[in-house]
Order: structure tokens, then C-alpha cells, then sequence
């Protein structure tokens, strides 16, 4: 029985291709070497593999945010800043002052501790992480924090839903700052999986 195999193919270089023949007037079996020559160093070829492998951490962090320039500010912290979170992007000292309030009511709210890392990288005064006992006890009439938890170290928190507008400057100078240190330290597997991430985004 005869194998058969599925293929996907870029029409733009169906069309060329054709055009080279009817230009020509040749068949496919004459001109075929010189046209893939012609396009093999194209770099709308590198486009099928992504061209990631060789992209540095500036570059791959820059693709994410391009990729991503569409999402309005709170899908940019569910989708985006989660995920950097979880991977470890942030330090364990920044996590800690990531649990800290600036602003009078969320530091009474909330019965969290002082600290302005988040007025400063976030322009926020609500802490940007609480605990779980921290949702459960303080944040169900008026809920400021997103449902789905999501794992630190082991250890679960709910991130802020309190963002605007002017927050996503700060946020998208935060990913800047720190996602190219973490390609810098990360495990060829950690950087593969960030890689899809951003590719899928």
C-alpha cells in the first residue's frame, strides 16, 4: 500500500513558484533546484521554525510583549505576569515585598505589612499578592483579587485585579528588567517551555 504524507504549504511561495514557471516557460523539474535555492536564505523561510533558538533574552522578552501588545492590562497581568511568577522570574525577596501594601485602606484591609516595591515597579498601593487565608478572610464581599490562585514555590497566592490603564508602562518595564536575567539562568527545558509560550501568545 502506498504511504501518503500530509503537508501544509506557504501559498505566497506556491505563487512565486508558479510564477517562476509561466515567466520561463519551463517545467516544475527545471526550475525547481534554482527556486529553492533562491528562497532557502530567505528570511521569510526562518519564519517556519519561529527563529527563536538564536534570539537572547532582550529579544525573546521584546517578541513577548509585541505578541502581547493587544491585551488590555488585566489580561496582560492573568495571562503574562502569572506566568513569570510561577517560573521563578521573580526573586524570593521580591515575592515577599510583592505581598506588601503602600496605601492606607488595603494595608488595613488586607492586614498586610508596609512596603512600597509595588508604588514603585507597579504604581499600585494594593499589595500584589495575598495569601490564600488572606482571600478567604478579607476578600469576598468586594472582591480585589483574581480567583484562580496560582503556585509560587509552593506556596498558593491570588494576584491583584486592581489595574488600569496607566499601570501597564510599569508592568511591561517590570518583564523587561527581569525576564532576560531569567533566560540568563534558566535550564535549556525552562527556556524551551517559555519559548512556546511566547510563541503562542
Amino acid at each position: 500500500m502506498k504511504a501518503t504524507t500530509k503537508f501544509t504549504v506557504d501559498v505566497s511561495l506556491l505563487h512565486d513558484f508558479n510564477e517562476t514557471l509561466r515567466r520561463n516557460n519551463a517545467y516544475p523539474d527545471e526550475v525547481i533546484e534554482e527556486f529553492i535555492k533562491a528562497y532557502v536564505n530567505d528570511s521569510s523561510i526562518n519564519k517556519i521554525g519561529g527563529g527563536d533558538e538564536k534570539l537572547t533574552g532582550n529579544e525573546l522578552t521584546e517578541k513577548l510583549l509585541k505578541n502581547c501588545k493587544d491585551y488590555k492590562v488585566g489580561e496582560l497581568v492573568r495571562v503574562v505576569l502569572r506566568k513569570l511568577l510561577e517560573v521563578g522570574v521573580a526573586s524570593e525577596d521580591e515575592i515577599l515585598e510583592m505581598r506588601k501594601a503602600s496605601g492606607r485602606a488595603p494595608l488595613n484591609t488586607y492586614r498586610t505589612s508596609f512596603g512600597r516595591y509595588n508604588k514603585e515597579n507597579f504604581d499600585t498601593t494594593f499589595p500584589l499578592l495575598i495569601t490564600e487565608q488572606q482571600k478567604r478572610d478579607y476578600d469576598q464581599n468586594v472582591p480585589k483579587f483574581l480567583v484562580t490562585p496560582l503556585n509560587i514555590r509552593g506556596e498558593s497566592f491570588h494576584l491583584s485585579a486592581q489595574w488600569y490603564t496607566h499601570n501597564r508602562k510599569p508592568i511591561e518595564d517590570w518583564i523587561r528588567s527581569h525576564l532576560p536575567k531569567w533566560f540568563e539562568r534558566a535550564t535549556e527545558e525552562q527556556k524551551s517551555e517559555m519559548k512556546s509560550f511566547i510563541k503562542t501568545r
